[in-house]
């Protein structure tokens, strides 16, 4: 079988559970994928044993890549190496989870199945877009978090910058730094451009927060209080910077105006929506 799905993980100096959840992902999918591991500034023992790429220029090291600039160098890397157009679909991991399995063949056959969808998530067993979907196996939607996403890379050809990004502006913004509604982001372009994004309750996973609040020392980041305000200090000042908005609302309506559209346009999928 061709080998159409990359799985990427982001790692920063947590190597324990990145191998755990890599073995985990190629258990049940390394049939079809290759995984690849993205170190964000770990130090020499905190690789993972499935270390692929490593970002360990002086910022990396001291302030780790977080997700948006993670999964950029991620991506660019392989671009570099001539392997991005290898795979249909990317699974973007962040290290943080428990997952349910089976996992990926569960994304990938919805991902078949389901050709206009550019983003698909699998819900977290604490979110409560579970009670709305009424039964449904998949709904698409305009608002989740990044923590799992399945991503099609026809989808991605749409968006990202020509070839020539890098870990700043492959796919995501990278000038956002702590993240705060680059997931959104990401999503309303992908609205613009005719793809949706979904989630679905045939699989889940569960971010564990506290290895954020117990670990910080060893990941090399601020204490989960402080990064919090900071994620939302900096975000809000990159949202009015780069958008004119001055509150999330206006945000998540553009995003919203976007979702509506795209059923304009494809009417028969409005069974879907969230």
């Amino acid at each position: 079988m061709t080998k159409d799905t990359a799985i990427l993980v982001l790692n920063r100096n947590l190597p324990d559970h990145t191998n755990r959840l890599c073995e985990q992902l190629l258990s049940e999918s390394s049939e079809f994928s290759d995984l690849y591991g993205i170190e964000s500034g770990s130090s020499q023992e905190g690789i993972s044993n499935y270390c692929s790429f490593w970002a360990r220029w002086d910022d990396a090291i001291k302030d780790g890549l977080r997700y948006a600039r993670g999964f950029n160098y991620g991506l660019s890397e392989l671009m570099k190496l001539g392997r991005f157009y290898d795979y249909k679909y990317y699974l973007l991991v962040c290290n943080d989870v428990d997952i349910s399995m089976p996992m990926v063949p569960v994304l990938r056959a919805l991902m078949e199945a389901h050709p206009k969808v550019g983003i698909l998530s699998p819900v977290a067993i604490d979110w409560p877009e579970q009670d709305l979907m009424n039964g449904r196996e998949i709904a698409y939607c305009w608002h989740i978090n990044h923590v799992i996403w399945m991503v099609r890379r026809e989808f991605m050809e749409s968006v990202i910058a020509n070839g020539n990004g890098d870990h700043m502006n492959f796919l995501y913004d990278g000038s956002n730094f702590r993240g705060y509604f680059c997931d959104m982001e990401l999503i309303a372009k992908g609205y613009a451009n005719e793809f949706a994004t979904a989630i679905t309750n045939r699989t889940t996973f569960h971010e564990k927060q506290q290895i954020l609040k117990d670990q910080n020392r060893l990941i090399a980041s601020d204490p989960y209080e402080i990064n919090q305000r900071r994620v939302f200090a900096e975000g809000k000042r990159w949202l009015r910077s780069k958008y004119g908005f001055n509150h999330k609302e206006q945000m998540e309506t553009y995003c919203h105006l976007l979702f509506e559209r795209f059923f304009t346009l494809h009417p028969y999928l409005k069974c879907h929506a969230l």
